[in-house]
């Protein structure tokens, strides 16, 4: 119903999407063809190898005039991964620095057990200091979550991130959803990862508070080809939203409208991609 959906509302519907992590949309295929094309090896993650450069984004400009084209434009939230050290975040946050004009802000994801956003508490002061927007994976049933919320929501960078992305276990404390409202806060919610992966229960239904509580949500796809969610693209996430939200034509414009007017949503672009 979702994947062959004809529904002429959601069809003619602007999309943004504020939440998707690049790798997250490369099949197999496609990866091993671009393998290919760039003679860059595939690496075996079970190796524990890591790379020994910094992905080449030269290339990227030349997206820029395909892209004003086609109507679609896109900011880069660059993302370090918590698994690794501090140090690790420190260098991976400088390298892309000649870069600057195509990222809008920094975040980090990877496994969050064990990492506390605070563990990166210098990288993320040193990106508000050089001007960029903050935000942090915050995963769904992490044994620290609501610790880890409490910090991006107060502490990371001094006085807290722009957003946080997924969180969704904010909605079961009445302070931090408190705090969400307060601070007029961004959420970037992926259900579909949560009901593929976390095993959590009550999913949509918490989603759909966090919308009645009046939380500024966005939708966002994630990990889109993980898990074989390849259905996953904008006009069935929407879709799917809608179906989440009971129906009501209302609460999707809504949704749609809080992603327009997020934080990270600006000067024209609409379209944030990680």
């Amino acid at each position: 119903m979702i994947k062959n959906h004809q529904d002429r509302f959601i069809h003619n519907m602007a999309k943004i999407e504020m939440h998707v992590h690049i790798e997250g949309t490369m099949s197999p295929k496609l990866r091993w063809a671009l393998a290919q094309r760039h003679k860059i090896p595939i690496l075996n993650y079970r190796t524990g190898m890591a790379c020994q450069s910094l992905l080449e984004l030269k290339g990227l400009y030349r997206l820029l005039d395909d892209v004003e084209e086609g109507g679609v434009q896109s900011q880069w939230v660059m993302c370090f991964l918590r698994d690794m050290s501090p140090e690790s975040a420190l260098e991976h946050y400088l390298a892309p620095l000649p870069y600057r004009d195509m990222i809008i802000g920094v975040g980090s994801d990877s496994l969050e057990t064990d990492r506390p956003p605070l563990l990166f508490g210098e990288v993320f002061s040193r990106a508000r200091e050089d001007g960029f927007r903050i935000t942090c994976h915050c995963d769904v049933g992490d044994k620290d979550t609501l610790r880890n919320i409490d910090q991006v929501f107060h502490h990371l960078g001094g006085t807290g991130a722009d957003r946080v992305d997924h969180g969704l276990d904010a909605v079961d404390e009445p302070m931090l959803l408190e705090a969400l409202n307060e601070k007029d806060m961004g959420m970037t919610i992926c259900p579909w990862g949560y009901l593929c992966y976390s095993g959590q229960e009550n999913v949509l239904d918490r989603v759909c508070r966090l919308h009645s509580a009046g939380v500024n949500i966005a939708i966002g796809s994630d990990a889109m080809l993980s898990g074989r969610r390849s259905w996953d693209v904008p006009g069935r996430k929407v879709i799917a939203s809608r179906q989440m939200l009971n129906g009501r034509d209302g609460s999707v414009k809504r949704v749609m409208k809080q992603d327009r007017h997020s934080d990270d949503c600006k000067n024209g672009v609409d379209t944030v991609s990680r």
